[in-house]
């Protein structure tokens, strides 16, 4: 029994402790994060919105590559810019200027902590260009760092576009369908500073040896000539689940999870105001002192919690103590 006890009050010890110290954690994961939820990520340093789309690897061989395990999809919520898919009239993605512009130019507009965190996948496409269906996929997949979404991925199949090829499978944000006014459509539907707006998909139209596939401004399916300049692109991006998600939202490397410093602040005087109108609440105070009446207001709570969390434990132990003096006495 005195084991049990014994043990009894080491959980605690440790509950308590943890508990408090988890106070001063404002962070959680990208594990954590439900499918749909927001989260930030600074754009040439400006917070930009991305959905959380898809946890861990699709279920699907076409995606046989281990950096899609414990890695969660980021999709830009809306649309960062509009541009060219290709030079050139033709429905090569490989060969692309937006492969090319996604993996260089919006790189090189993350924070670099941030873009040092970015899984490399190998994502499902067709070779080439023209009206050929044959996808590459697995440890045949295109490295990318970041990528455009396929047909499949967004919702759509053979069932509901039959010149499309099989190069994806559906994310967990998006559903299959495509009739007016579904949320499968509702969910496809992007915008260009505040328009609902065509973006484009890394599918060929295989019906035509010319055009990628886009989703159009009501969510739905269409196609577009490659050198149409009004397009959206949307960048899609893997992260490891382990990346951690701030207080306001936004990804980050570091998060504040000590407790503030325990050394209470030094006071100091400041000349009172020479105004002779009255004052509101709060004026005349000297940004130093306002910093320090702040950081021992930190101090005091910090002091609080850990007084609180020793009392909770002194009294689990002097419970658990009379407990086991009760079964002594009965048992």
């Amino acid at each position: 029994m005195k084991r049990v006890v014994a043990l009894l009050i080491i959980v605690s010890s440790v509950v308590i402790l943890s508990a408090s110290a988890a106070a001063y954690c404002d962070c959680s994961t990208l594990a954590d994060a439900d499918i749909g939820e927001l989260v930030k990520i600074n754009i040439s340093g400006v917070p930009r919105d991305f959905i959380v789309i898809q946890q861990g690897r699709p279920s699907s061989s076409l995606y046989n590559n281990a950096n899609y395990e414990n890695g969660t999809i980021l999709l830009m919520n809306e649309l960062s810019e509009l541009n060219t898919w290709h030079s050139s009239t033709v429905n090569d993605y490989q060969n692309s200027r937006i492969h090319g512009w996604l993996n260089n130019e919006f790189l090189a507009m993350l924070d670099a902590g941030i873009k040092s965190q970015i899984k490399q996948v190998r994502i499902p496409f067709r070779p080439g260009s023209g009206t050929a269906m044959t996808v590459n996929s697995g440890v045949n997949g295109l490295l990318s760092s970041a990528f455009l979404l396929s047909s499949y991925e967004v919702g759509f199949d053979q069932s509901i576009i039959a010149t499309i090829p099989i190069d994806g499978a559906l994310f967990s944000w998006f559903l299959l369908g495509d009739d007016i006014d579904s949320l499968a459509r509702i969910r496809r539907i992007a915008n260009f500073n505040g328009t609902d707006t065509h973006w484009w998909l890394r599918s060929p139209h295989t019906g035509s040896a010319l055009n990628p596939r886009t989703v159009n401004r009501i969510g739905g399916a269409a196609s577009t000539n490659p050198t149409v300049e009004t397009v959206g692109v949307r960048p899609a991006i893997v992260f490891p689940n382990t990346l951690k998600i701030s207080s306001v939202g936004e990804l980050t490397t570091e998060c504040e999870c000590e407790p503030p410093a325990t050394e209470p602040p030094t006071t100091e005087t400041t000349e009172p105001p020479t105004a002779t109108e009255p004052q509101e609440p709060g004026e005349g105070i000297s940004p130093e002192l306002a910093g320090k009446i702040e950081s021992y207001i930190d101090y005091s709570m910090f002091v609080y919690e850990r007084i609180l969390a020793a009392i909770i434990l002194g009294i689990f132990i002097l419970v658990s103590i009379a407990v086991y003096k009760l079964f002594r006495i009965f048992f």
